[in-house]
This record gives C-alpha cells, structure tokens and sequence, in this order.
C-alpha cells in the first residue's frame, strides 16, 4: 500500500446521498487540488466535475438539471462544455467508481 495509491481515489458519499436529481454536493479535495461538484443528471447518470469555472473560477452549481456559473451566468452542457459564451470552456471531469453504494472520485 503505497501513498500514491492513496490519492488515486477519494470517498465523495453515498448513491443514497444523491436520490433527488437536483440535488449536489459540493466538496473541497486537498488531494487533488480542486472543489468537486457531484450531481445525478436527468438521465440518473451520477457525473463530476470541478466546481471551478474555467473562465475566472466563479462557483459552478448544479440547479434545475444544469450546470451554471454563479458569477457570470456561463452554462455548461453534460460533459462540462459551455453553451453561451463567446468563447469555448470546458469543465475538468473526474471519473467515478461506485462500489457497494459508495462513491469514489479519481484521479486522472
């Protein structure tokens, strides 16, 4: 058991945690230097991203099944690209592993 292997994934929460889909949760990672956005999207898939946004890291939130800057009002599409805007961003995606209800983000 290596250090490295310790950080190569994290408990974020439960399934059960996320049975509302427009519910999030939102979450600080030292370990992988970013605050994570964990939400279940219209079609039940459980995604996540960084809550940072890419254009000059406002908060990104996750309500009425989309993926909004606090700060300027950008929107992002299911895979973390922007939909309004003059210029194309894109949301860092971190995978999952769900294993016995639990969900683990990882590294990429």
């Amino acid at each position: 058991y290596s250090f490295m292997s310790a950080i190569e994934k994290q408990f974020i929460c439960q399934v059960s945690d996320l049975s509302n889909k427009n519910q999030s949760i939102i979450k600080y990672f030292s370990e992988f230097r970013d605050e994570l956005i964990l939400f279940k999207n219209s079609e039940g898939e459980i995604k996540c991203f960084s809550s940072v946004c890419p254009h000059v890291a406002g908060e990104v939130v996750y309500k009425d099944c989309e993926l909004k800057c606090r700060w300027h009002g950008l929107k992002f599409d299911a895979k973390g690209k922007s939909l309004n805007g003059k210029v194309q961003l894109q949301l860092s995606e971190y995978d999952l592993e769900i294993t016995n209800g639990n969900i683990y983000v990882k590294k990429k």
